[in-house]
């Protein structure tokens, strides 16, 4: 016999009412405390936070007018950023419309093919691959560019770039545009290899230095008809491989009639195939857009300011650097 079934039936009622009212206090605490974690995970409280490396993050920009980056925060909408690229007929380059509804920016996407493809802008030269674009681009919207512009090459993925996974897309999305406000210029790619030091002469030497080495030779004179300047420098260094985000201000540091002369250059020059001239303008691009001859940020810098992957590094002593502002 159970000691609750010898109980008097009055003191029986009772314990089986203490009882009862105890399961219910127990469930209801259970039940609070269960909703006051779900309310901490709700407001990020609980919540994972996402490694301080590299991750392709989802920016959802708040659309304001124009802003060339002097607030903080820096605030940006779709006509804040725009995104120039060439393509031809086999590149898939639909990633960039959906790209840029989720990211904020605004594509001008030129055909480059002979035969050009309906739907897309023409440059006014089919000549050096990206620089026809990149340079009809600036000569055509010059009076009224975005503040942010990020010349990129078609296709989504390719080994030009090196942070973030071969895929522009993710690139981009892990882009810090407080960089390219503090520098004006910033090449996407942050490996010296190829381009650095020397690009005119360079320790590793690719196929394309050896078929277009005779450019090398004749670089002061291309250089005074690209730029009227009898001076070029004995040399050049520059990060791979002509994608790179320049601000509104630091491509009006030129006037006009600079871009016209470089896109007539591209458009008429007999030195060199179309391939060569693009090959030569990717040397210059850091030179036109402000930056010294030799251009070749330290890598781990370059990540943190341009990505925020700032450590800790091994190759800095596990150190954990500070993204400029």
């Amino acid at each position: 016999m159970s000691a609750q079934s010898s109980l008097p039936s009055g003191m029986a009622y009772f314990y089986q009412t203490r009882k009862s009212t105890i399961q219910r206090s127990f469930f209801l605490s259970c039940f609070i405390l269960l909703a006051a974690l779900f309310f901490l995970y709700q407001t990020e409280v609980f919540q994972i936070r996402s490694s301080p490396e590299i991750s392709a993050v989802n920016p959802t920009p708040t659309l304001t007018g124009p802003n060339d980056g002097i607030k903080t925060p820096l605030i940006r909408g779709s006509n804040d950023v725009a995104l120039v690229a060439p393509k031809t007929r086999d590149e898939n380059v639909r990633w960039m419309a959906t790209f840029c509804k989720q990211f904020g920016c605004t594509p001008y996407i030129y055909t480059t093919d002979e035969i050009p493809e309906e739907d897309y802008l023409h440059p006014r030269t089919l000549k050096g691959h990206e620089a026809a674009a990149y340079l009809t681009y600036i000569v055509d919207h010059y009076d009224h560019l975005s503040p942010f512009t990020i010349f990129i090459h078609g296709k989504d993925e390719h080994w030009h770039n090196d942070a973030a996974g071969p895929k522009t897309s993710n690139v981009l999305l892990n882009l810090r545009f407080e960089a390219a406000r503090a520098y004006g210029y910033v090449n996407l790619r942050c490996l010296a290899v190829p381009g650095c030091p020397d690009s005119l002469h360079p320790a590793v030497n690719q196929k394309t230095d050896l078929e277009y080495h005779q450019l090398v030779e004749d670089f002061p004179q291309i250089y005074y008809e690209l730029f009227g300047e009898s001076d070029a420098p004995s040399q050049v260094g520059h990060q791979c491989c002509g994608q790179f985000i320049v601000t509104r201000d630091r491509i009006r540091q030129r006037p006009r009639s600079d871009y016209e002369r470089l896109l007539h250059w591209v458009g008429n020059t007999t030195r060199t195939d179309s391939y060569g001239i693009g090959w030569t303008l990717e040397k210059l691009w850091h030179i036109i857009f402000g930056m010294n001859a030799v251009h070749c940020p330290p890598v781990e810098q370059c990540r943190c300011d341009v990505y925020g992957w700032c450590g800790p590094n091994p190759s800095t002593s596990n150190e954990v650097l500070i993204p400029i502002r």
